[in-house]
């Protein structure tokens, strides 16, 4: 099993409108029905409940 690093960092608002500005550029179509996290590694430390 590979170790995973994880950043655990709270984003700042430039960051997340990079993210949401990356999926909404029309270059990005082809993704599809995925859920795209941005959130440091939170989610691989805390199970969703």
């Amino acid at each position: 099993m590979t170790p995973t690093v994880l950043a655990l960092l709270r984003a700042c608002v430039e960051e997340i409108a990079s993210a949401i500005g990356w999926r909404l550029d029309p270059e990005q179509a082809w993704v599809t029905g995925q859920v795209i996290g941005v959130d440091g590694g939170l989610s691989r430390v805390r199970p969703r409940s």
